[in-house]
């Protein structure tokens, strides 16, 4: 349908205000495809050395926290977080999509920026549980791909994709007395809660804020390109030769790699910590206990091969389309 360029610079359905598909993330993704087999994405973790210094900072001023400055000193104590994409180019539109989605989910959840009544966000769930929030623990979460099934003819040449492609994980890390985190394979319900919650209106969440519909069509397209390589075998060697020519293929930028020329787009290496503040008073078990929580850490990950091991591919006849 007819499109335009909204406020934010994102290009979007007049109807629906939702973004439309991109031609320059086809390509990325179709060069993704052919030169790294499938796997992309990008994290926003917090520096070690950064954690041992808000740890340390805590445990020396957590009887006194309050105030601007106390929380200005927070803030500096756990700095900068990095910016990690890997699998395309740090410039181009997917990763920008990628890594504007996965900050703003964490601001979400951490009380920063708007959300919706169905998805409260972290704070929100602990006020009313404060105990069930675990002590020194980093709050991880992460984007990754959520199929139901990928549904086919069986000479492969008709393809339905099946299912929301966005499911967020959780995990609450542990940190060590360096700083260094500590995988626990778990989540507390707080943390649980809201990447569950998340994932369940996403939609909603989508129509409240555009660029969790652009990841959309980012894993979606992501998708097809690896389908047209795994599966498009007659015309598989001229897309190699496109995306995969051996004098490129090494290349870090997409841009050298295929002749198509796509528009690029400011990437930074850092951004401001997720950082919100609050602490809690409660009473367990006759003792008096307080927390403190501070951070989020996590990031999108897309792995064809992996989602191939996830959901059902289905062959069907191509009349039951």
């Amino acid at each position: 349908g007819p499109w335009r360029t909204n406020t934010s610079g994102r290009v979007v359905n007049i109807e629906s205000g939702l973004p439309t598909l991109q031609l320059d993330d086809l390509i990325v993704c179709l060069i993704n495809a052919f030169n790294d087999d499938g796997k992309f994405g990008c994290t926003i973790e917090p520096k070690p050395t950064a954690l041992k210094s808000a740890q340390e900072f805590l445990a020396a001023t957590t009887k006194m926290a309050s105030g601007r400055k106390w929380r200005e000193s927070l803030r500096a104590a756990v700095g900068r977080q990095d910016v990690i994409v890997h699998g395309i180019s740090p410039d181009s539109g997917v990763a920008q999509t990628i890594v504007d989605a996965d900050y703003l989910m964490k601001k979400i959840g951490m009380g920063l920026e708007p959300t919706i009544s169905d998805c409260p966000s972290y704070f929100d769930r602990v006020k009313d549980d404060p105990s069930s929030a675990q002590s020194q623990t980093l709050i991880r979460w992460w984007f990754t791909m959520a199929y139901d099934a990928l549904v086919k003819d069986a000479n492969d040449r008709v393809f339905k994709i099946c299912g929301n492609s966005i499911k967020v994980l959780s995990e609450n890390e542990l940190l060590d007395q360096q700083g260094q985190r500590v995988h626990t394979g778990a989540s507390d319900n707080a943390t649980g809660g809201f990447a569950e919650d998340f994932t369940r209106h996403i939609e909603t969440m989508s129509e409240k804020h555009p660029v969790f519909a652009s990841l959309k069509n980012v894993f979606d397209l992501a998708l097809v390109a690896n389908i047209v390589k795994k599966y498009d075998v007659r015309n598989r060697l001229q897309w190699q030769r496109r995306f995969c020519d051996a004098s490129v293929c090494s290349a870090a930028n997409s841009n050298e790699r295929t002749q198509y020329v796509f528009a690029s787009h400011e990437s930074n290496d850092e951004v401001d910590s997720i950082m919100n503040f609050e602490t809690f008073n409660f009473k367990l078990n006759g003792r008096r206990f307080r927390r403190t929580m501070v951070g989020v850490s996590g990031g999108v990950e897309f792995d064809f091969n992996r989602l191939l091991k996830q959901i059902e591919v289905v062959d069907q006849s191509q009349s039951q389309f």
